[in-house]
Parts: structure tokens; C-alpha cells; sequence
């Protein structure tokens, strides 16, 4: 965590505990997706938070020139906080209303 901390782009896979402990740094993010996963959920969640600012996305075989290519002055949309009120607030109106 301090070398992520330290770094100013951080380059790692597309799983979403990654991707949520590099966004919740606010870090630039390069988001190495594995394509020979079948039903690839890497690729839709690196999409997904690609479309919407969070962060840059590439293939492994596309790792070198997307390093080469980075660019450091992308601004990224700033990552929302958690909010786990949200999760007990709809169990306890499935249970309790």
C-alpha cells in the first residue's frame, strides 16, 4: 500500500479489489486486463470505469505501448467515497418495513 501510495500511476490487474483500492487513492490507473479469462468480467468492469473517467484500460499484449502512451495530465473523475449505509438501509427495508 505505501508504494501505491507513493506512485504516481499505478499499473495492475483489472480485478475489482484492486481497482477500488487504486481508485480510492486517487490514483492514476492503468488497468491491465487478462483476455484469456472466459465470460471476461475484467474487460466489462475496466470498460465500464474507463467510459465513465475513472481510469485507462489495455490488453497484456498492448501493456508496452500503453505504458509508453500514458498520459500522466489525464485528469480521471475523483472516485465517490463508499457509502455501507446504503446496503443496511435496503436489508432493513426488505426485513423490517
Amino acid at each position: 500500500m505505501d508504494d501505491m501510495r507513493a506512485a504516481d500511476v499505478v499499473i495492475g490487474h483489472a480485478g475489482a479489489g484492486t481497482a477500488l483500492e487504486v481508485l480510492r487513492e486517487r490514483k492514476h490507473f492503468l488497468m491491465v486486463i487478462n483476455d484469456e479469462l472466459m465470460s471476461n468480467h475484467q474487460k466489462e468492469l475496466a470498460i465500464a470505469l474507463q467510459n465513465e473517467g475513472y481510469l485507462r484500460y489495455c490488453y497484456t499484449n498492448t501493456l508496452a505501448d500503453s505504458i509508453i502512451s500514458f498520459d500522466k495530465e489525464f485528469v480521471s473523475k475523483p472516485f465517490p467515497p463508499p457509502k455501507p449505509q446504503l446496503f443496511s438501509n435496503f436489508v432493513d427495508n426488505i426485513f423490517f418495513t
